[in-house]
């Protein structure tokens, strides 16, 4: 009696092992299916919204069919046009003051000019003397420091105009040397 019962629990093992193989099978099927269910949703939404793009863009050449840069030019230069004051509109208090007697708006403005650009010079002077100061410290040989030493001189005489301007091109300093 032992031994069928023995039999028997041998028999149901192996019917647990295959309903469980079989259950993993039909699981890993379902993800599979599910997993293709959602591809298919993603490119029904792609193709819905490809087509919504198309219909966009059909409306747009609809709309903008009549549409010309002349037109759009001549609608705007109406606007700035009634945008204008009228006579009847003028206010004094929405128009600027006259310049004023002394100095014309416009010599005032180049004087300011000159100052900035007098300002911007002063400081490339400054930033160009603080660079070759650097350079000079950073010349440890003797003979470095003698050659830089000898470029401040010249550029000091450049400036000061006592030897004529460096070139700035080859063919200049061959036609300066030439004359």
């Amino acid at each position: 009696m032992m031994l069928t019962n023995v039999a028997a629990a041998k028999a149901a093992l192996r019917r647990k092992k295959q309903f469980e193989h079989s259950l993993e099978q039909t699981s890993a099927q379902i993800m599979t299916l599910e997993r293709e269910i959602y591809s298919i949703e993603t490119a029904n939404i792609n193709k819905e919204t490809l087509d919504a793009m198309k219909n966009a863009g059909s409306a747009m050449k609809q709309i903008h069919a009549g549409l010309t840069i002349d037109k759009v030019d001549n609608v705007m230069y109406a606007r700035r046009i009634s945008l204008l004051p009228t006579p009847t509109q003028h206010d004094p208090a929405n128009h600027p003051p006259p310049p004023p007697q002394g100095r014309s708006s416009r010599t005032t403005r180049n004087r300011r000019g000159n100052q900035r650009s007098h300002h911007l010079r002063r400081h490339n002077q400054r930033y160009r003397r603080r660079r070759t100061r650097r350079r000079a410290r950073r010349a440890t040989t003797g003979e470095a420091r003698r050659r830089h030493a000898a470029h401040r001189k010249r550029a000091h005489q450049r400036h000061s105009g006592q030897i004529a301007p460096r070139a700035t091109h080859r063919s200049q300093g061959q036609d300066a040397a030439s004359r």
